[in-house]
C-alpha cells in the first residue's frame, strides 16, 4: 500500500511505501530532509527510535528531531497515478509539436510534467545520533548567535566573540595581544608624512606606552650619521613626540602653541643605522587628538644667502621655512631657520622688516660680534601686526652681518624678509648773488646729512643762474677732497667734478641745483663754498 505525500520546502508530490512510514526520506529536488506521514487507516504511534538509513551523505548536517519542527505547508491534491501524468505530458507534446516547439520545450515538458519519484528512488537519511535531540544545527546556533553579537558594545566584542566559539575556555585564558607599532613608509628622498589621533586601544596590552594617557606608536628606518627633523601638528593640544631605541628614551620634545595651532619639533642623529620607536600622546592626555606628522632629512645649506646694502638702498626676499631647514636647538622653542649675510656700512640707519603668516610669529636676529640683538613679533592678539617685526638697526662697523630669520613655537610659515637704508632728509640751503654776482657760505657735513655713492655726505643748493653767463663754483675744506655736482632746471647733469673748481656757462635761465660733498673729516672742519660770476 502506498503513502501519497508531498515535499514541505518544494511541494514535489511523492508516492511511497507504507514501510517508510514515521522515516525521514531526502527528497531528491530539493535536497530537504522531511518525516513520512503515518498512512491515515492506521492509527499504530510512530516507532520510538528510526530505523538506520540505507545511506548517508558524508556532508549532511543534523537534521529536525520531528515533524513539529519542520515548517508546514499546505500539501496539494493527491495524485491518483502515473497513468494522469503522462496523459497531460502527451497532450502538451502535441500541442508543443503542432506549434513548433524546439527540442528543449518537450524536454522541459517529459521533467517537470512526468510521474512523481518513485519511493524507491528517495534515500531517507538519519542525523548522527550525538545531534539527534540537540535542538538547532549547528549552523543554525552560530547564526543566531551572530545576530546577538551585532548588538553587542564594541570593548566587550573580542571576550563574546570567543566565548561563542570556545564554551569550555574563558578569555581570560587567552593572553591579551601586544602593542604592534605602525611602521612609517619613508620615500626614496627621504621625506615621510603620516597623519592619526592618540588613542588607547581596548583589550590591548599597552605596557609602558599609556602612562601619559592615550598615544600613538609608530616604527621607522634611520640612518647613520643623518640628521632628521620630525615636527608634529595637532589639533587643540599640545603634542609630545619622543623617539625610543627599544627601551631606551633617545629625544623628546613638547609643543607648544599660541592662538589656533600646536606644534613641536625635535632634531635627532642616529648613532646606528636601524629601526626606531616614535610615540606620540599629548600633556593634556587628550584622546582622539588628531595630528599630523612630517619627517625630512636635515638640509644646512653651505653658504648663507648674501645682500649687498651698500649697492642699492633696498632688499628684499621671499622665503620659506621648512621642515628640512637647520633648527636651532634652544629652550625658547623656535623653529627652523634661514640666515642671510648682509652687508652694510658704518654710521648708516637700516630697518629690517619681516612679515609671516597666520598663525605663525617670526622672529628677527642680528649678529653683531659676541652678541644677538633679537627681535620677536607680537603675541596673544588676532591682529596683522602679531605676525610681523620691523627693527632699526645702525651698524657700528662697515662689512658683513649675520641676519637670521626664524619663527616662535616650531612655525612652518612663507615670509617676506625686506633690507632698506633709511631715508635721510636732505638739507636744501637756498642760495642768492648779491649785487656783484657773488655768493659765500661756510657749513659742517654731518654723519645725519645723506652720503653720495663714493664721495660721503652732502648738502644741496637752490640758485638762480642766468642763460649765457658764466659762472665759477668752488667748494674747499682742509684735508678732504671736495666733490661739486650741477643739475640744471629740469634736472639734467650739467657739471661734476671732484678736487676741483666748476667753471660753467648756463644754458638756461632758471633754478639749478648744486649738490657739495666730502668725507668727514677726522677733526671737524668747516667746508666753504664760493659762487661767483666770471666776466
Amino acid at each position: 500500500m502506498a503513502i501519497t505525500t508531498t515535499c514541505p520546502a518544494c511541494e514535489a508530490g511523492f508516492n511511497l511505501p507504507d514501510e517508510l512510514a514515521g522515516q525521514m526520506v531526502r527528497c531528491q529536488r530539493c535536497e530537504q530532509t522531511f518525516v513520512v506521514p503515518m498512512p491515515p487507516e492506521s492509527a499504530a504511534p510512530a516507532p520510538a527510535t528510526t530505523p538506520p538509513v540505507a545511506e548517508t551523505r558524508a556532508t549532511d548536517e543534523a537534521a529536525p528531531a520531528t515533524l513539529a519542527e519542520v515548517p508546514k505547508r499546505k500539501p496539494p491534491v493527491p495524485v491518483s497515478g502515473a497513468g494522469v501524468g503522462w496523459t497531460i505530458a502527451l497532450v502538451a507534446l502535441f500541442l508543443f509539436s503542432v506549434l513548433g516547439s524546439s527540442v528543449f520545450g518537450v524536454v522541459w515538458i517529459i521533467v517537470h510534467l512526468g510521474p512523481p519519484i518513485q519511493a524507491a528512488s528517495a534515500r531517507p537519511v538519519l542525523p548522527p545520533i550525538e545531534n539527534r535531540d540537540a535542538g538547532p544545527r549547528k549552523d543554525d546556533r552560530i547564526a543566531l548567535d551572530k545576530d546577538r553579537f551585532k548588538d553587542i558594545a564594541v570593548k566587550d566584542r573580542p571576550r563574546f566573540d570567543k566565548d561563542l566559539l570556545d564554551k569550555d575556555r574563558k578569555f581570560k585564558d587567552f593572553p591579551p595581544p601586544l602593542v604592534v607599532p605602525v611602521p612609517i613608509v619613508v620615500g626614496f628622498d627621504g621625506r615621510a608624512f603620516i597623519n592619526g589621533r592618540t588613542e588607547k586601544p581596548v583589550g590591548i596590552d599597552d605596557g609602558k606606552w599609556n602612562q601619559d594617557g592615550p598615544y600613538r606608536l609608530h616604527k621607522i628606518q634611520l640612518q647613520q650619521g643623518k640628521t632628521y627633523n620630525f615636527h608634529v601638528s595637532s589639533n587643540h593640544f599640545t603634542p609630545r613626540v619622543q623617539i625610543f631605541d627599544g627601551d631606551n628614551k633617545l629625544a623628546e620634545c613638547v609643543g607648544a602653541g599660541p592662538l589656533q595651532a600646536w606644534r613641536a619639533m625635535l632634531a635627532f642623529q642616529p648613532k646606528r643605522s636601524g629601526e626606531y620607536l616614535i610615540l606620540i600622546n599629548s600633556v593634556e592626555r587628550f584622546p582622539t587628538g588628531f595630528f599630523a606628522m612630517s619627517i625630512a632629512p636635515e638640509n644646512r645649506p653651505v653658504v648663507a644667502t648674501a645682500a649687498d646694502l651698500t649697492a642699492k638702498t633696498t632688499y628684499t626676499h621671499f622665503g620659506q621655512l621648512r621642515v628640512e631647514d637647520p633648527l636651532e636647538v634652544s629652550p625658547k622653542k623656535y623653529g627652523p631657520y634661514h640666515e642671510y649675510d648682509v652687508t652694510l656700512e658704518a654710521d648708516k640707519d637700516y630697518t629690517f622688516t619681516v612679515v609671516g603668516q597666520f598663525n605663525v610669529i617670526p622672529v628677527l636676529q642680528i649678529h653683531e660680534d659676541k652678541r644677538v640683538l633679537e627681535h620677536v613679533g607680537g603675541d596673544r592678539k588676532i591682529d596683522f601686526n602679531d605676525f610681523r617685526v620691523a627693527a632699526a638697526y645702525r651698524p657700528p662697523n662697515s662689512g658683513k652681518y649675520r641676519v637670521r630669520v626664524t619663527s616662535k613655537d616650531f612655525g612652518l610659515v612663507n615670509y617676506t624678509l625686506t633690507i632698506a637704508t633709511k631715508a635721510v632728509a636732505v638739507q636744501t640751503i637756498l642760495a642768492a648773488l648779491d649785487g656783484t654776482g657773488a655768493f659765500v657760505d661756510q657749513r659742517e657735513l654731518s654723519p645725519s646729512d645723506p652720503k653720495l655713492a663714493g664721495r660721503g655726505h652732502y648738502k644741496a643748493y637752490l640758485i638762480t643762474l642766468e642763460q649765457g653767463k658764466k659762472y665759477r663754483i668752488e667748494m674747499t675744506q682742509k684735508g678732504v677732497a671736495t666733490s661739486l655736482i650741477l643739475l640744471d632746471p629740469i634736472e639734467q647733469k650739467v657739471g661734476d667734478v671732484t678736487g676741483a673748481p666748476l667753471i660753467i656757462t648756463a644754458q638756461r635761465t632758471g633754478m639749478y641745483k648744486l649738490r657739495v660733498a666730502a668725507s668727514l673729516p677726522k677733526a671737524r672742519e668747516p667746508y666753504s663754498l664760493r659762487i661767483t660770476t666770471e666776466p
